[in-house]
């Protein structure tokens, strides 16, 4: 018989779990949960004590343990580029965007759930409206 393969997934900004659940539903095994939120990794600890959670900024959590996954994935914050808000891009303090997702090596795969404004808005990579 044969081995099927693992996946491996690093997630950034964790919260309570709803991305991770639907990677793990698709074979994904998790390599790390990076969340700041204390009551977030509350929740994935006492859900799911299997999972590796760590409690941690995502702009400064150690990345070398996670070099060769498979995905790097998360729901980073999407007030920055929000329609509904003022879409200060890189210049909102709240941007995890490019500071998250590039401080992780190349990944194979990379996925991360953003807002319709992200798409549309001239401040997304820019900063400017």
């Amino acid at each position: 018989m044969v081995k099927e393969s693992v996946f491996q997934v690093l997630e950034l900004c964790a919260g309570a779990g709803g991305i991770a659940l639907g990677l793990q539903a698709a074979g994904f095994e998790h390599a790390g949960l990076i969340e700041i939120d204390r009551d977030c990794c509350l929740t994935l600890r006492r859900n799911w004590p299997g999972w590796p959670v760590i409690q941690g900024d995502v702009t400064t959590f150690d990345t070398a343990p996670f070099e060769g996954v498979d995905l790097v994935a998360g729901g980073v914050p999407c007030q920055p580029f929000t329609v509904a808000g003022e879409q200060l891009g890189q210049h909102d303090s709240r941007d995890l965007f490019m500071s998250a997702s590039c401080r992780v090596w190349t990944p194979r795969r990379c996925c991360l759930r953003m807002c319709a404004g992200c798409l549309t808005s001239a401040s997304t990579l820019s900063g400017t409206r």
